[in-house]
């Protein structure tokens, strides 16, 4: 049984994969298991899945249909032999310690089953950097509870998948799986359900050992989906249930509010702006149908979230052609000092 295995989802990545697949091949430990799921690509990524299994007996390949992401992860999670698991996006590269990081943590904290570790954004490959920085200070290792999840949350480090070390053994005897049916915050809601699972004890690696590039983040993250509102409705319950079953302070879960807030003030911009074609009447009715919900209610009442009062008013009056008016004024306002 190998020590860890690396779920990596691939699809149309010919360009990037081999520089992925590359890095973690060279990591400083070996003992892993490395599975290519390939998504349907039209490109060669398949070709180049096929060509490193062939070199390298570490490396295993499955193929599906075009059913996302979430659906090839949880074929890896299905074939996953490794005590542990690692995922890995197919346009990301690895610095030679990142599993070894992992390690050393766990031994150090053998009763934890919350290893995180820090990650650098990158704009490009040309930009890659391979020394290991620290992320908050000069300790090697940070312990957390998980009551302060939000502060992380902040900072970006409970959204992705691949800063941790997920015990296999608790994944599979609590059945988690990426939820098929969503194509954003599938991550986050994955994280709540392990990290419920595994214990209270949260222990940072203090080292960035992850490199995410950001060139081809064009995709699902900046362009609005049709069942926006209904992501954002999952992601927030699944959110503040957590936060609520974990007693989390007052002041953090406001932060879980503002965070709710946020992502839907960020839903009803995308209907607002007519990213999905609607009549002026059909935005109105659907961004009015969220500012009346007890999801959004709850939000802007305990939510710790910067807005102008002028917009606040709007939301409490469920209008948003108030809070649109302030936007425009603003932005006209900002580009005219800019003169």
């Amino acid at each position: 049984m190998p020590f860890v295995s690396i779920i990596v989802p691939v699809f149309n990545s010919e360009v990037y994969l081999s520089n992925c697949i590359e890095s973690i091949l060279n990591q400083s430990f070996n003992d892993f298991e490395l599975l290519l799921i390939d998504n349907d690509s039209t490109d060669s990524s398949i070709d180049v899945c096929k060509r490193y299994a062939l070199r390298d007996k570490r490396v295993k390949v499955f193929c599906q249909p075009l059913r996302g992401p979430s659906n090839a992860r949880n074929m890896g999670l299905d074939n996953a032999q490794g005590e542990y698991v690692l995922f890995t996006d197919s346009d990301d590269c690895l610095k030679e310690n990142y599993i070894s990081s992992f390690v050393d943590a766990k031994e150090n904290y053998p009763e934890c089953n919350n290893i995180w570790c820090g990650y650098i954004s990158l704009p490009n490959y040309n930009s890659i950097d391979t020394s290991a920085a620290e992320v908050f200070g000069d300790k090697e290792y940070y312990v957390i509870d998980r009551k302060k999840y939000m502060k992380l949350f902040d900072q970006m480090f409970c959204q992705p998948l691949w800063n941790k070390l997920y015990k296999n053994s608790i994944i599979q005897e609590n059945n988690i799986r990426m939820k098929n049916d969503l194509y954003l915050g599938e991550d986050i809601i994955f994280g709540l359900e392990y990290l419920d699972k595994s214990g209270e004890e949260i222990v940072f690696v203090n080292k960035t050992t992850y490199m995410y590039i950001n060139s081809r983040r064009g995709s699902l993250t900046h362009q609005y989906h049709k069942n926006r509102e209904v992501f954002s409705y999952t992601i927030n319950r699944n959110l503040i249930n957590y936060m609520k079953k974990w007693e989390l302070p007052p002041d953090d879960l406001s932060l879980a509010y503002a965070s709710a807030f946020y992502r839907f003030e960020s839903t009803m911009k995308g209907i607002y702006n007519n990213e999905l074609k609607l009549s002026k009447r059909e935005r109105k009715k659907r961004c009015r149908s969220i500012m009346k919900s007890p999801e959004f209610r709850d939000a802007l009442k305990y939510g710790s979230y910067k807005v102008n009062p002028l917009q606040k008013a709007g939301y409490k009056l469920c209008s948003y052609t108030i809070v649109h008016m302030y936007d425009k004024l603003y932005r006209l306002k900002k580009k005219r000092k800019k003169r």
